[in-house]
């Protein structure tokens, strides 16, 4: 048979927030990795997309946490055409949407901020291909 690939990823976590969020795309290439940034790796390419915000140029490190800590959790949907995740502003934690094939990304809800530091990521949930749960509302696309 074929020579599985091996994928030589490292994951950063930090020891006060959750473990970060390591989901495989049905192609066994793709994860879509979550431990801010957000990005889905390639495994046979060695190649990371930012989703939580645009690549970093120069290129840095895809292992390097972006600066603000600004993404917090993510999810891939059913699908595999979108993830949900939350993206940190001045005003508090939004839930973004990103379109894989497009990488457009939409904002579909919004929470109010305390200080950052007392923020959990609560990772969306895909009730269905077009419905997510998160913190305690319901979003249709």
């Amino acid at each position: 048979g074929e020579e599985p690939i091996r994928c030589d990823v490292r994951v950063f976590g930090y020891e006060d927030m959750p473990a970060p969020t390591v989901e495989w795309f049905a192609d066994s290439n793709r994860l879509l990795i979550a431990s801010r940034p957000v990005v889905i790796y390639n495994c046979a390419e060695d190649s990371c997309i930012w989703i939580s915000q645009d690549n970093p140029t120069p290129q840095e490190s895809p292992y390097q946490s972006d600066k603000d800590a600004k993404s917090m959790e993510a999810s891939l949907s059913p699908d595999e055409k979108y993830i949900a995740y939350e993206l940190i502003d001045d005003g508090g934690m939004n839930l973004m949407l990103y379109e894989i094939a497009t990488g457009e990304r939409t904002k579909i809800g919004f929470l109010r901020g305390h200080e950052y530091g007392r923020w959990e990521g609560e990772k969306p949930q895909w009730v269905s291909m077009t419905e997510i749960q998160w913190w305690d509302s319901s979003y249709t696309l």
